[in-house]
Order: C-alpha cells, then structure tokens, then sequence
C-alpha cells in the first residue's frame, strides 16, 4: 500500500496569512500601522526636548479647560452662547 502523500504545508501559512493581512489593510485603510507608530514617536520625542512647546500645550490646555468649565456653568443656567470661536482655517 503506497502512503498517502503529505499536503503541501508551505501554502498553509500563506492561506491564513493573506485574508488577515486584507483585513488588517481595510482596518487601516491602507496605512501601515508601522510608519504610523514612528511617526507618533517622532513627534512625541520632539515634544519631549521642546520644553516652551510642552509650556504652550499646557496653557492652552488649561485655557481651553477652563472655558469648558465656564460653558458648563452656563448651559447649567440656561443663558448659553457661542464660548469659542472656531479658528479661519477650521
């Protein structure tokens, strides 16, 4: 009796391999999840040495904060209008 042959199992990774890695291109739309990563980390270690630019943030953040806190007071009370005024190139 001849044995029977053994499937090809080099073609096994790759028929799993291909539908995620569609999958994985949808969920990303094309991007590479890499290149977006050290991007991030590009810019984040830039922000690390930039100590004015981590100052602006943090005042901008606080400012902004506190305009949200001043926007809740108002809808609180019902005499809500406009507290920001979008930017031209928004």
């Amino acid at each position: 009796m001849k044995p029977s042959p053994l499937p090809d199992l080099a073609k096994a990774p790759k028929a799993i391999e291909l539908p995620v890695n569609r999958m994985l291109a949808r969920l990303v739309n094309g991007v590479s999840p890499a290149s977006v990563t050290m991007a991030f980390a590009d810019w984040a270690s830039h922000l690390l040495v930039s100590t004015s630019k981590q100052a602006e943030l943090g005042q901008s953040t606080l400012q902004k904060w506190l305009l949200w806190l001043q926007y809740g007071q108002h809808a609180w009370h019902g005499d809500c209008t406009c507290c920001v005024e979008p930017l031209p190139q928004d």
